[in-house]
């Protein structure tokens, strides 16, 4: 599995916004909800088990992408039991 903390860096008080999506062999895994500078960090949890090829996307959550810093903390792919 893939584990990480995403939201808006804290250089940005105030402003942006962005979505967060995990694909795993092109199937999408989990996406975030739209997180704004005052949200705090969401917890991401996507299983991607057995893929070749893992796609950490970010988009700019509907709004274009003015100061939409973007951190994924602590990410960390498990493995085994």
């Amino acid at each position: 599995s893939l584990t990480a903390e995403v939201g808006v860096d804290d250089v940005q008080a105030t402003r942006g916004s962005v979505r967060f999506s995990v694909t795993a062999d092109g199937t999408e895994k989990v996406k975030s909800p739209v997180l704004g500078a005052a949200d705090p960090a969401w917890k991401l949890t996507a299983d991607v088990t057995g893929a070749k090829y893992v796609e950490l996307v970010v988009d700019d959550g509907g709004d274009g992408n003015g100061n939409d810093h973007a951190d994924w903390g602590n990410a960390r792919f498990h493995c085994g039991g």
